[in-house]
């Protein structure tokens, strides 16, 4: 890394949001975060149309809508079987150039860490450690070959900590009973202590142009904690306030890591805080999609399948959505409750279960104003806010690996894909879900302090990294740099765009990665969370 080049750093917080936020920035719990603040620009972040942390991030790494870059939930949707299905996503679903590659190209130097959709690892100018991945394979998830030894040995690591409890998790969506959140928090706490270690040690052992990282367990204790955070502390009990001072003490170490970054990372280099969404708290009614297609006779249950009678909305043990329906008599189904959509059981040609290609687009706009009018059996309220057709969700030449469908749920949270008593049922704990609106937040030499930002979107983040990097910004990247909150000498245009485009490649057959059991526990582990079913 040449003294002369500008130096970035991308600090990730998966799901904060200024509602959340802000409390802890005035109170003192995030001092540093708050004198980013004061001495920087912020602006909330708008995510995705479907705000959900893979394509979201996908779309701060690249610059580009889902509909672009190919990434659009935990998994892949596979039509090839003749029944939809699923798959893992890897990194070869990324079908653009993401800004550390581009960077890279440059002869740049990166750190990407616990992003998803980076395994197996691609081989950049710098070191990789993915996120999504269980512990036992990140010897071989990490790049370049060695960096875990090191990681073990030099940072002294414990890999087995960088994995959440899976007894615990297992119970996790469903909502855990109050004298077990506070092992919930902890269990995170220590989580991001591991990667603290890991980003200090390439930070003074190995520092690179493009730092990035993202701490995920805001995400993870918002959903199981958010009714607590945002609750007045006297109207807690004694057991509920020692769970939100938790809450509260691991804002208090993230922010610590942010001061130790910014220490690391000294004076010259300039910081970006963002986050791929927010939180908001979950309606306290549970939509049972499939419940309601089956009503309406476009799904058919397996004989065997068990209703649900605990307002669930993840399956215990690990059988997978696409097992439990009769895809002969199945036109249409909610295979995950991470996208909350519907897939369309797409027939080849005439004769063969499922939609045929010529009715498919008619079939879509019947099932979407179907669903706008659906109601809640107990309240008569509208079940769904709104329905995106895939085009019009996921507009561009990925959209075909899109969901057909994309709700917006009238009540906030993830749809369920269990068989329910009825359409809908009583949520049984409170739940924190995600919000559109995440955070944006820049600080540095480059960083003009005080300027009011217009609106940003998750697409305009890697343009400004590369931006403040001084790199061009490669042809066909929808986002925009945050140039109105940059230093008159870094709002200059940078070199002309690169005379090509990113190559737009279709899906090919991901690399050699995980083997069946990791996959099954990486499954298993997002299926624990409520994201797959």
């Amino acid at each position: 890394m040449s003294p002369t080049e500008s130096r970035v750093v991308l600090f990730g917080l998966d799901g904060a949001g200024f509602p959340i936020l802000d409390p802890m920035l005035r109170d003192g719990t995030m001092p540093n975060l708050a004198a980013v603040l004061d001495a920087g620009v912020a602006a909330p972040l708008r995510s995705t149309e479907h705000p959900l942390s893979p394509p979201a991030w996908a779309s701060i790494m690249t610059g580009r809508p889902p509909g672009e870059h190919g990434i659009f939930d935990f998994v892949r949707l596979d039509h090839s079987g003749g029944t939809p299905a699923y798959t893992l996503i890897s990194s070869a679903d990324l079908r653009v150039s993401t800004v550390f590659d581009i960077a890279s190209r440059h002869g740049r130097r990166v750190t990407a860490l616990n992003f998803p959709c980076m395994f197996p690892p691609p081989a950049l100018n710098g070191s990789v450690v993915p996120g999504y991945v269980p512990w036992s394979y990140l010897g071989r998830a990490c790049h370049p070959r060695g960096l875990f030894r090191t990681l073990k040995e030099q940072a002294r690591i414990e890999p087995r900590k960088l994995a959440v409890d899976w007894e615990l998790e297992r119970t996790a969506i469903q909502g855990l009973p109050a004298d077990q959140l506070s092992r919930w928090v902890r269990l995170h706490v220590e989580r991001e202590e591991q990667w603290g270690r890991i980003l200090l040690h390439l930070m003074r052992s190995e520092p690179s142009d493009l730092t990035a990282v993202v701490l995920d367990g805001v995400d993870r204790i918002q959903h199981l904690c958010l009714h607590l955070l945002v609750a007045e502390p006297e109207d807690l009990t004694p057991e509920e306030r020692d769970v939100r001072s938790a809450c509260r003490d691991y804002f208090r170490v993230a922010d610590g890591l942010l001061g130790e970054v910014l220490a690391a990372a000294g004076p010259d280099a300039d910081l970006l805080v963002v986050s791929d969404h927010g939180a908001q708290l979950a309606g306290d009614r549970i939509f049972y999609a499939n419940t309601w297609l089956a009503q309406h006779g476009l799904l058919t249950w397996h004989d065997d399948v068990a209703v649900d009678d605990a307002s669930r909305v993840a399956m215990n043990g690990n059988t997978e959505s696409t097992q439990l329906f009769d895809w002969d008599h199945t036109s249409a189904a909610a295979l995950t409750s991470s996208s909350n959509a519907i897939v369309v059981h797409r027939a080849t040609h005439r004769g063969l279960p499922g939609v045929p290609p010529e009715e498919y687009e008619a079939f879509c706009r019947r099932l979407r104003d179907d669903l706008l009018t659906a109601r809640d059996p107990a309240t008569g309220e509208r079940i769904v806010a709104r329905v995106l057709l895939r085009d019009e969700a996921f507009p561009g030449p990925a959209a075909d690996g899109a969901p057909d469908l994309t709700l917006e749920l009238r009540s906030p949270g993830f749809l369920s894909v269990l068989r329910g008593p009825d359409v809908m049922a009583a949520r049984v704990r409170p739940y924190g879900t995600h919000h559109r609106d995440g955070v944006f937040i820049a600080y540095g030499p480059g960083i003009a302090p005080g300027t009011v930002l217009r609106p940003l979107s998750v697409v305009d983040v890697a343009a400004t990294v590369l931006h403040l990097l001084g790199l061009p910004i490669p042809a066909g990247v929808a986002g925009e740099p945050a140039v109105d909150g940059m230093r008159p000498a870094v709002r200059a245009p940078r070199p002309d765009e690169e005379q090509r485009a990113d190559v737009f490649t279709a899906v090919g057959v991901p690399p050699k990665g995980l083997d069946a059991a990791g996959e099954a526990e990486i499954v298993s582990r997002l299926r624990s969370l409520g994201y797959l079913e």
